[in-house]
């Protein structure tokens, strides 16, 4: 049988239900999809390619899923005038996208979706500025996105609307515009009802943020049918136990941004509260502005430590609580469960390899009880291991680099953005 791509020989950490992990292992890949994973080295006999990669004991896991995002051109501004978190907001995030051009979002975009992919992120949520735009630069540079409008009036959801029925793109799409607001709770009934109404229609999922520095009511969205399956929520830091009650009757997923949290102050989110009851949480990043650096690898870090140091309790979140967050349960962000987050026959070939022969990698311990190879992933990989990413069957990241851009060329096309947006801002 024909196949587009085989890897062969790596440790293959499948994030199945049953946790799998095959040492050696196979997997071939026919257009976008696996359609073969074993521990048995005779199935390459079944198939004929061109593409056969030898990982030799590299790292391979489902590519990870970063649920909420934002990548305006800017990076690490303002930390050293120690602004309150709403000044911080006011200056240097939601100040950044009024002097934005459609040029300056795909740039930006191009920025943080390169960073994303080369730190082994194969799908990421972004609410930004210019969604149609910013779709242009995931098409162009092989990350699979949802993008939604950073929408804060109800004329502005209302005028997007009309961009969503017009979308050729169907749900398969690498790429694809979703619905999406700046804060739902503080829109109108009536837009949360046409929201949840095109959402059905077209089949789109719902992003928006919720209770990051405030206590949002969630109630509005219950009662009018906003909150189900399909829709994500970011933050959800300052929920009590009544919400809590919502969210797991709704099906909707919390997209928790530990390090942006952090950072900027606002709290800790009651994660292993909702793990416990059944909410799924995925992990998010946040943006350039908010965490500087996107790592989904510390995103998940930090959930561990910050809830274990919070609680006083090393069980609370484990390595693989912490490790689903960033696949399997990032997958329930875009309606994806059964698509991408693990690496299983027939589900899409998204895929990230890391090169773990290094100082901070070793020893690995392959077999029995005391293996150590999701210890070494959750706490000592490092993202910038990462050697291989497929996304939808397609190579992005190849040997360390893009494959589809230039990074030189935008890495001086983004100084120059950058410098452009801080002149507009700053210092004029």
């Amino acid at each position: 049988m024909k196949a587009s791509m085989i890897l062969k020989n790596g440790i293959v950490v499948t994030m199945d239900k049953q946790q799998t992990i095959l040492n050696p292992g196979y997997l071939v890949i026919q257009a976008d999809r696996i359609i073969e994973i074993s521990g048995d080295r005779s199935i390459l006999d079944n198939y004929d390619t061109s593409k056969v990669i030898d990982l030799d004991g590299k790292l391979v896991i489902p590519g990870l899923i970063d649920g909420h995002c934002h990548v305006r051109p800017q990076r690490a501004m303002g930390e050293h005038r120690g602004l309150a978190p709403t000044e911080y907001l006011e200056r240097y995030i939601h100040g950044v996208s009024p002097v934005m051009t459609p040029e300056n979002a795909k740039v930006g975009a191009l920025l943080g979706f390169g960073e994303l992919l080369r730190r082994g992120v194969t799908t990421v949520m972004n609410m930004g500025v210019f969604p149609e735009t910013e779709k242009k630069a995931a098409e162009e540079i092989g990350i699979r996105a949802r993008l939604v409008p950073l929408a804060e009036t109800n004329a502005d959801i209302e005028e997007y609307f009309d961009v969503l029925e017009n979308q050729e793109d169907g749900e398969d799409a690498r790429v694809r515009l979703w619905l999406g607001m700046e804060d739902a709770a503080n829109h109108d009934k009536s837009i949360l009802r046409k929201c949840r109404d095109i959402a059905d229609r077209l089949n789109l999922g719902i992003h928006t943020h919720l209770s990051e520095f405030e206590r949002d009511n969630l109630d509005v969205l219950y009662d009018n049918g906003f909150l189900a399956p399909g829709v994500s929520l970011a933050h959800c830091v300052l929920v009590n136990e009544h919400d809590l009650d919502l969210l797991e009757k709704s099906g909707a997923t919390v997209v928790y941004n530990a390090n942006s949290n952090c950072r900027l102050a606002v709290g800790i989110a009651p994660i292993p509260e909702m793990l416990s009851r059944g909410i799924p949480v995925a992990l998010g990043t946040d943006g350039l502005n908010s965490t500087f650096r996107l790592d989904i690898l510390e995103e998940m870090r930090t959930a561990i430590c910050v809830h274990r140091v919070a609680t006083a309790d090393n069980t609370v979140i484990t390595q693989e609580d912490a490790l689903k967050m960033a696949t399997m349960y990032g997958a329930k962000a875009f309606n994806k469960a059964d698509e991408i987050g693990s690496l299983e026959k027939g589900r899409k070939a998204d895929i990230t390899v890391f090169d773990i022969e290094k100082l901070w990698t070793t020893p690995r311990i392959y077999h029995g009880e005391e293996s150590n190879i999701l210890g070494l992933l959750a706490y000592c990989v490092s993202s910038l291991d990462t050697e291989l990413v497929i996304v939808n069957g397609e190579i992005a990241v190849e040997g360390g680099k893009l494959a589809m851009i230039d990074e030189k060329d935008l890495i001086t096309e983004a100084q120059s953005c950058g410098e452009e947006i801080a002149r507009r801002l700053y210092f004029t």
